[in-house]
């Protein structure tokens, strides 16, 4: 269980969030109708539901620490809410929470510098070597 220790902090994150949300699930709605009825965008209470219940504050994909307050903007570190359904909105039933490098680059990619300075170094992977095997592979492997 993840519990939220800046209630205010997190609702101002959620909020700056939502906008964006609500901006591209009407989109969504509009261009896929009938997968879309019904959903509701994700609200503030389903947010504090959906990170109470999580196990760990660990990525889903990556596996670093997730921060859900007092972070900067575009820290990689900070959770993001990901689309299980890209064709759908975000409704409670319908997301996973991820870290934002996850949720804006794809699971499995190389972690962006964070040079915000909000945090130490959050990240898991720290025992994994990343090196280029031919000029378009990416290799990586166990130290």
């Amino acid at each position: 269980m993840v519990i939220i220790e800046d209630k205010n902090d997190f609702s101002k994150k959620f909020y700056n969030k939502l906008a964006d949300y609500r901006r591209v699930d009407k989109f969504k709605k509009e261009k896929f109708p009938l997968e879309n009825e019904g959903l509701e965008t994700i609200k503030l209470k389903d947010a504090f539901k959906l990170v109470h219940e999580l196990d760990s504050d660990l990525c889903y994909g990556c596996k670093c620490k997730m921060l859900f307050c007092n972070y900067t903007p575009y820290c990689v570190y900070q959770f993001s809410f990901d689309r299980i359904d890209n064709t759908k909105i975000h409704s409670i039933n319908n997301l996973r929470i991820v870290c934002w490098n996850c949720n804006s680059s794809g699971y499995g990619s190389i972690k962006q510098s964070c040079s915000r300075g909000c945090h130490e170094n959050l990240d898991a992977s720290q025992d994994i070597t990343f090196y280029w095997e031919t000029s378009r592979h990416l290799k990586c492997e166990k130290v």
